[in-house]
């Protein structure tokens, strides 16, 4: 069945771009799982809440290979990685405060079989850090003292030769190309482009991504396509990707492929809407999703002013997958259904979802 690799890297972008994203480990919060080490050489079990499981990590590698990570302090396990067989995890000196301190010293350190056998100096830095694991084989971290994103980092796509640990690359600093990231910027993938939404020194909000092999940072729209003026009907706006096609009717529109089936269409209902009929097609799931409403007279001065809890039902179809999104507006309902078609090629396949991701609601009629 041609459509099975691709239902499956469908789920993977899917899960990687939603908000609510399991693959996104933080550490440096009240829900982080602390290992004690009182010494370089000595292991020590996690001091444990009702939901994290326990943590041994040894503070060296062998005998033959030792890794210090300090004297005495901190070591909290971010989560496995996506290269390699170890895990990722952060050692955090031992306070010399009251422990009130919001943004805390941290160094990245790489765990294999429960031992501590790379320290990123690199990546020291004062705050907390969120991993967020990649659909392909990716990882990026997000470093911020409270609101504020200090740096990303990610782990390079290979292990080197004969290493224990991957290596790190290009590091992105706060404002950097005039894009300013914060906490509650939303982080996912985005395919192979991870990102979140920001604030861009020329005064409008996007959903912005960072390029690795170009090291800028672009906002999503200008990679799948252009987006059009805000619908006057149903008060949204959508990206329509290169090799798409934009059709409006009086209540509606769809942008849709000119060499396969894939599609995404938007109108509106009064109310609240029926949860829609699977009509024949295979229910794969149903889950709430967070979406970002906008405000602006046109797309120069868009704001993401709020958030609302939408819904999604996702169908499969044949050799496709359907997706219906309601999203909450006041006295109505904004229905976004989206066609992936299994039998595009590999290099098309991610746009239909692109393409529901990056539709504006804007807020008000």
């Amino acid at each position: 069945m041609r459509w099975l690799p691709a239902v499956l890297l469908i789920f993977t972008l899917v899960t990687s771009a939603c908000s609510s994203d399991p693959t996104e480990v933080v550490a440096g919060s009240d829900d982080s799982t602390d290992a004690a080490v009182e010494d370089s050489s000595d292991a020590t079990e996690s001091v444990l809440d009702e939901k994290a499981t326990t943590t041994t990590i040894s503070a060296v590698a062998n005998d033959s290979a030792p890794v210090a990570v300090g004297e005495s302090g901190m070591i909290e396990t971010l989560g496995i990685s996506m290269i390699g067989q170890g895990e990722w995890a952060v050692f955090r000196p031992k306070m010399d405060d009251d422990g009130e301190n919001e943004c805390r010293d941290g160094v990245l350190v790489y765990v294999v079989d429960g031992a501590v056998v790379h320290t990123y100096d690199e990546l020291s830095f004062v705050g907390g850090i969120r991993l967020f694991n990649g659909p392909r084989g990716q990882d990026a971290f997000v470093i911020n003292c409270e609101e504020s994103v200090e740096r990303i980092a990610f782990s390079a796509s290979i292990l080197q030769p004969d290493a224990q640990a991957p290596d790190l690359s290009e590091l992105i600093g706060p404002g950097a190309q005039g894009v300013n990231f914060e906490f509650s910027s939303d982080f996912g993938w985005y395919g192979d482009l991870f990102g979140g939404y920001a604030s861009h020194v020329d005064g409008y909000d996007a959903l912005f991504v960072i390029d690795r092999a170009a090291i800028e940072i672009v906002s999503l729209d200008s990679l799948v396509g252009e987006r059009t003026a805000i619908d006057p009907h149903t008060n949204t706006a959508a990206v329509t990707p290169s090799t798409w096609t934009r059709d409006g009717e009086f209540d509606s529109y769809t942008i849709e492929s000119t060499s396969s089936r894939s599609r995404v269409q938007i109108w509106t209902v009064p109310g609240t809407a029926e949860a829609p009929l699977a009509e024949g097609d295979e229910l794969l799931s149903s889950d709430g999703v967070t979406v970002r409403l906008w405000n602006g007279s046109d797309l120069s001065d868009a704001q993401a002013t709020s958030r609302v809890e939408a819904t999604d039902w996702m169908f499969l179809v044949g050799d496709g997958i359907r997706v219906v999104r309601h999203i909450p507006r006041g006295d109505e309902t904004v229905v976004i259904e989206m066609f992936s078609d299994g039998e595009d090629s590999s290099i098309d396949n991610d746009l239909p979802w692109l393409a529901l991701e990056l539709v504006q609601v804007f807020d008000g009629r």
